[in-house]
């Protein structure tokens, strides 16, 4: 949070629109509407935690140094690299998008 009298600087803002920092919020207040920008805040809290689900799996010795790479090679979390291609696949699988369709 910051002052809305106070602005944040452009090196901070350019930080919190990396993927590395994706859960950085940058957000402005005044004595009037420091309440609201709180509970926004926590409100979004919530329905991350909401959302979570926790997935285990083993991988073999070459998975796995290609996943340990990923947060220096594509600047991006490792799990936030495994949920972008279950996404992938979830659009582009004609089945999954049937058995939706089907359980509407």
């Amino acid at each position: 949070l910051y002052s809305e009298t106070s602005p944040v600087g452009d090196d901070l803002r350019s930080l919190a629109s990396e993927t590395m920092f994706r859960y950085l919020t940058i957000a402005a207040y005044n004595s009037k509407n420091l309440p609201e920008v709180l509970r926004e805040y926590v409100k979004t809290l919530k329905k991350e935690k909401e959302a979570a689900a926790r997935f285990n799996f083993i991988l073999n010795s070459d998975l796995e140094k290609f996943l340990n790479w990923v947060p220096f090679g594509k600047k991006t979390a490792k799990s936030d690299f495994v949920r972008e291609l279950i996404r992938e696949a979830m659009e582009e699988d004609e089945e999954y998008r049937a058995f939706l369709k089907k359980k509407r």
